[in-house]
Parts: C-alpha cells; structure tokens; sequence
C-alpha cells in the first residue's frame, strides 16, 4: 500500500503506510528491504527528500543490515548527483567506517566512483576506482575499476597513463572469467 500511495503521489497516506509497516514488523528479517523498496521507489519518482529520509531511516534502525549498506551508497550518489560534495564525501566516509566489514562494500564503493565518472568527474572518480583496487584486489569490482580506470585515461586523451592501466588490467585479472568482455568493453 505504501508504494502504490507513493506512486500516485499520495505522500502523506504514503508515509503513515511505511511507519505502520516499520512499527509492524520491525523484527522481521525482511523488513529492511521491503522499507529499501519504498526508497527506491521514491527515488524513481524523483522524490529525493523521502528517499533520503527513509534510507536514513534504514541506517538507523537495521544499521547491520546489508540494504543499511545500499541506503548509505544511495546517500553518497544522491549527493555527488548534486553536486553537494560535503555532504557526498561525508557520506562516503560513513560508508567506509561503517560498511567496511560488509561482503558487498566493493561494489557499493565502485558504484560511487561509477556515479562520479558518469558526471565526467575523473579525478573523484579514479580515487574512488583506486580505493576498490587497493582494498579489495581479488574483487570482481577491482577488475571492473581498473578497466574504468582505462576508460578515465582514454577520455583525458592520456595514451601512455591509458596504455599502463591497460597493462596493470591484463597482468591483474588475465585468468578471470571475465576479463575477455572486460577488455572488450575498454
């Protein structure tokens, strides 16, 4: 009921829908995600005040929950989207102080280097794709942020800096699986 009131633009039936739901079922072990649905459903709507509200929310109440991982990452790329980039750094640095332990952090940090490069801020971006490399070389995400790191020379025109990461890529990540589609994509 919350979400389809959120999507008809019912906000406040909406919000009284998604704290009976949190008062209702706070124990249950899905209720993290079910509450991380509606945010991402606000966010789609472009909603970006609830959004941010109810993924603080999951922060606060299921901080040990892997969607408290994603409702962090969310709030960092909201940010960077913005261009607030205090808010974006602090956000960033919650995440990695709090989330560090957390299986799926690779991606959450990758996916916040991906949103910088997507809005052409290289240098963010590469220090971010850097970060995943240093912290997490055996991740699947360090091959992808490597051969980002590719992409961020290539589109600053910087041959050499692009050929090295290329090198660096290949000697890394030969043997996986992946890395053929990988190269295919740089």
């Amino acid at each position: 009921m919350a979400m389809s009131y959120a999507t008809i633009g019912e906000d406040p039936n909406a919000e009284a829908a998604v704290e009976k739901l949190v008062t209702r079922f706070y124990e249950n072990q899905h209720i993290a995600g079910v509450v991380y649905e509606m945010a991402k459903s606000y966010r789609l709507s472009r909603k970006d005040e609830r959004a941010n509200h109810i993924c603080n929310l999951i922060i606060g109440k299921w901080p040990k929950s892997e969607h408290a991982l994603w409702a962090q990452r969310d709030l960092a790329r909201f940010s960077i989207s913005i261009g607030d980039e205090l808010n974006a750094q602090a956000a960033a640095d919650k995440l990695l102080a709090d989330f560090s332990k957390q299986g799926r952090i690779a991606q959450a940090v990758y996916d916040i280097a991906k949103q910088y490069h997507d809005l052409q801020k290289y240098e963010e971006a590469g220090l971010f794709y850097q970060y995943v490399i240093n912290n997490w070389p055996d991740d699947e995400y360090a091959m992808r942020a490597e051969a980002d790191l590719v992409k961020i020379h290539i589109n600053l025109g910087d041959e050499v800096a692009a050929q090295n990461a290329l090198d660096t890529l290949i000697a890394d990540f030969n043997e996986h699986p992946d890395f053929s589609d990988t190269v295919l994509l740089v």
